[in-house]
């Protein structure tokens, strides 16, 4: 074999390592969040309790053309925020088996910037949740950057099909994430739903 052709074979090899490697980091990573559940949300009886409060309205609506009082209003270190005013319900007739509507409340002032593209999925067995099985762990949701709105009220789509496949008949848990300012580790929220 001439040596040309064992190189660009080895560096191909070298190649698909390196990428497979980089996936079980961010898998491990992933499951690593999955596991640290109890950490993320507040569970009674095995079962999510979702957080709901009423929506109020922002104390004052910042002119386009201030841009000092908006960065101070929305990105300002003092703000906190929590995930616990944060909370999600299934729009009504968009549940299938391969995806959903979600519609987010949040009831922080000002509310978050954005939500996360990453979810995660699980079933109760046995009256305990149990993460679902991946079909896809090469799967990566869009890396599209969004432009913050700091919506209280926002539908997201969800298509679970790239990681999850379709869902088989039962009970889930649906969690998605926000990021924090701060220390940009995940908290999550999520909302429950049956499929038949």
């Amino acid at each position: 074999m001439k040596k040309s052709t064992i190189f660009w074979i080895a560096l191909l090899v070298g190649v698909l390592l390196g990428i497979i490697i980089f996936r079980l980091v961010e898998i491990y990573d992933e499951n690593r969040n999955m596991n640290r559940l109890e950490n993320y949300i507040a569970v009674a009886n095995n079962t999510l309790v979702n957080v709901s409060s009423n929506i109020t309205e922002p104390e004052d609506n910042i002119p386009n053309n201030d841009i000092d009082n908006y960065l101070e209003k929305y990105f300002s270190p003092n703000i906190v925020r929590s995930v616990d005013k944060v909370s999600a319900v299934i729009k009504e007739g968009t549940l299938t088996r391969k995806g959903v509507t979600v519609i987010i409340t949040d009831d922080n002032n000002p509310p978050y910037a954005d939500y996360a593209d990453d979810f995660y999925l699980y079933i109760k067995k046995n009256n305990e949740w149990k993460p679902y099985r991946i079909v896809n762990y090469f799967y990566s949701p869009s890396e599209i950057a969004t432009i913050p709105t700091f919506e209280r009220i926002k539908e997201q789509k969800i298509n679970w099909t790239g990681l999850y496949g379709e869902l088989d008949n039962g009970e889930y848990l649906l969690l998605m994430s926000v990021p924090t300012e701060h220390d940009y580790e995940k908290n999550l929220f999520g909302v429950e739903f049956t499929i038949e």
